[in-house]
């Protein structure tokens, strides 16, 4: 084992790794890309990003995994991102002028 694999974490997020059991999902500057896979893990409902251009769009905060609207009204909240829901699905895409 190198020095480089034994290195530990200076301040793990105990909050974000175990906000699962409180029914929460928590982000720390994610890339929405990553938020979509971990929402989709657990809501019928799936978060499809249809400009690839938003992938790389980051986001912070606390949201529930039982009312998945808590990420939908934040989403809608962003300047530049729109918001489309069906009832199997959650479109986000960039807004046009």
């Amino acid at each position: 084992m190198t020095a480089e694999a034994a290195q530990k974490t200076v301040n793990p997020n105990i909050a974000g790794a175990t906000a699962w059991t409180e029914r929460e999902i928590v982000f720390e500057s994610a890339t929405l890309s990553d938020v979509a896979e971990e929402f989709n893990r657990y809501n019928p409902r799936q978060l499809v990003i249809e400009d690839p251009q938003l992938y790389g769009f980051h986001i912070s905060g606390v949201f529930s995994l039982t009312d998945p609207d808590s990420l939908i009204n934040f989403l809608r909240q962003r300047p530049g991102v729109k918001v489309t829901e069906t009832s199997r699905e959650i479109r986000i895409e960039r807004m046009t002028p």
